[in-house]
């Protein structure tokens, strides 16, 4: 681990960046063991949460090395459905703006090609994505490059080609060096040639999402700093977006023009509600409800193993449910990093059902419990978004 001597997002130097909250030590959440035990020995970092002042980017200010966070990867696009379905539309939604004629398509971050395999054929297709998920996903219609995307890498592939569009989605966000993916991305484009860059919102996380910030997330994006940062290099945002998807997602699209406006100094957000929201994580009616279910020794389970579920139970770990069910198979019969609880598949559920079930997956708590409609224990959520706690 390091700590950050310069924003990812546009340079500047570390006297720029203003610490918000810090969170209690933990593990590296996408980190998934064969035993408990080595679960438990798992390194624990510290996570700082701090703002640029120059450009509005907030990031982590702890820094682990991409290799090390991503060199085994446990997340399968295509084995989550609200992810499939938000894939299906955005392919239409490309195919619709640019038709089927002859495209030069990248995407940067292409995990198991869940869009990419729903591009025509017709269109030059290339993804790039170091992950051995990306090396593992079998017959496909793009060409793979199994790398981290970088400058060095951009100015490699543009010796052969450039690109009409661009796309990336929940990549950006992860990586160190964001202004060099940037950059990069930026290089590889023809003149008003566009790039779609989709990140978890600032403003999602500031509703109290503080189950989302976590080592692999480095970055948090708002519309004014991403537009900011690409303005930069040249890159101009034509529209912002905001869909539900992974509890709330942001898609800019820019166009590459040699007459993007200079940026303007950022407004620092309101970070206070996310801050009192983890500083207050005890003092929630779904944490009650979990205290008392411990105290009274009934069966508590948990649903969904994703990053969001293992910084809620590194933060809360007098939370012991018996189980944590996921639906991707490349994390069942594996234990959760530093609290160490099982993760099992559905079919455990059916088979010893809970009392009592926490869906730490709230983004996808629908779709969860439309699944197991026969259930007839207690549903719980790990957070429930401010307008569902309004409308009911």
């Amino acid at each position: 681990m390091s700590r950050l001597t310069r924003c990812r997002g546009c340079h500047a130097s570390a006297g720029a960046l203003e610490i918000i909250v810090t969170l209690d030590p933990m593990p590296l959440v996408g980190s998934f063991c064969e035993s408990a035990e080595e679960a438990r020995r798992l390194t624990q970092y510290p996570f700082t949460l701090v703002w640029c002042t120059a450009c509005g980017l907030a990031q982590a200010l702890e820094d682990i090395d991409d290799h090390v966070l991503f060199g085994s990867y446990h997340y399968k696009s295509s084995s989550i459905l609200g992810v499939v379905r938000h894939f299906s539309g955005y392919a239409d939604e490309l195919v619709a703006r640019y038709g089927r004629g002859n495209v030069r398509l990248l995407e940067v971050g292409c995990n198991d090609g869940v869009l990419l395999r729903r591009l025509p054929n017709s269109w030059r297709l290339v993804g790039v994505d170091p992950s051995d998920v990306a090396a593992a996903a079998g017959a496909r219609n793009y060409e793979l490059i199994n790398d981290h995307f970088s400058m060095r890498l951009a100015r490699d592939i543009a010796t052969d080609e450039r690109f009409d569009v661009i796309v990336s989605s929940n990549c950006v966000a992860h990586v160190t060096d964001m202004h060099d993916v940037l950059a990069g991305m930026a290089y590889l484009l023809v003149d008003g040639g566009e790039l779609w860059i989709e990140a978890h919102d600032l403003d999602a996380v500031l509703s109290g999402q503080w189950d989302a910030m976590y080592h692999e997330h480095k970055g948090y994006w708002s519309a004014d700093s991403l537009s900011g940062c690409a303005a930069r290099l040249g890159l101009v945002a034509d529209e912002v977006t905001r869909l539900p998807v992974h509890g709330g997602l942001l898609r800019v699209r820019l166009r590459k023009t040699a007459g993007a406006p200079r940026p303007s100094a950022p407004r620092r957000p309101p970070f206070e509600r996310v801050v009192r929201a983890y500083e207050g994580r005890r003092s929630t009616s779904t944490y009650d409800a979990l205290m008392r279910a411990h105290a009274d020794g009934k069966r508590v389970a948990g649903y969904g193993a994703s990053g969001r579920a293992a910084v809620w139970f590194n933060q809360l770990p007098e939370i012991r449910p018996d189980y944590v069910v996921d639906d991707s198979p490349l994390r069942a019969n594996l234990w959760m990093a530093g609290v160490a609880l099982p993760i099992v598949e559905a079919p455990v559920f059916r088979e010893r059902p809970p009392d009592v079930c926490v869906i730490t997956a709230w983004n996808y708590a629908d779709d969860i419990r439309a699944r197991h409609d026969w259930f007839r224990g207690e549903w719980l959520q790990s957070f429930v978004h401010p307008a569902r706690q309004a409308a009911g």
